[in-house]
């Protein structure tokens, strides 16, 4: 019989699952435009039907953003292959919850943003989130991501991700005819 409880969460993976199956929703059908790490936001890419890529402007974040590229377990070296390849498919949680990397110390009530632009020091990497515009360099996410677990310093966060309004996606086919009104 148990008589402990820890108080330590489990160490999280930046680019893991987390929550119910049944509350996500992963895409699979795209391959990466650049070099991807698992984690990290990303938006339509130059083929917008079947690549993604990194956002380079706040458009990317809140327009043809997908969601955020998912750690593949499957792969045979999954303990050290946290990238994605140019080509290589990606898979893209499109809903749910995943551990992503945050730049700084996120709380719970914070707004998120996504980075789309390097600050030239310390802050490079985009696609990464933090709790500010950090002077228009990144993009706010409210009201479609949240902070679910809070972290104190820069490193893994649980975000919990509502996926992107309608038309972020990318282009739809024709419409088929109409029938008769009856």
């Amino acid at each position: 019989m148990q008589t402990t409880q820890s108080a330590q969460y489990p160490a999280m993976r930046v680019g893991e699952l987390r929550g119910s199956n049944f509350q996500r929703r992963v895409d699979g059908s795209r391959l990466a435009e650049v070099v991807i790490a698992a984690g990290h936001f990303v938006c339509l890419g130059t083929a917008p039907a079947s690549q993604a890529k990194l956002p380079t402007s706040a458009s990317e974040v809140q327009t043809t953003g997908l969601g955020f590229a998912v750690l593949d377990l499957s792969a045979p070296d999954h303990e050290t292959a946290t990238e994605f390849a140019v080509g290589q498919p990606i898979p893209v949680l499109e809903e749910g919850e995943i551990v992503a990397y945050a730049e700084e110390a996120m709380a719970i009530t914070d707004t998120v943003y996504v980075r789309h632009t390097s600050d030239g020091g310390s802050n490079t990497v985009l696609g990464r989130v933090r709790n500010d515009a950090d002077s228009n360099r990144c993009a706010s996410m409210a009201g479609r991501l949240r902070v679910k677990r809070a972290c104190t310093a820069a490193g893994p966060v649980l975000l919990e991700f509502a996926g992107m309004s309608s038309g972020a996606q990318g282009p739809q086919g024709a419409q088929g005819a109409q029938g008769a009104a009856g």
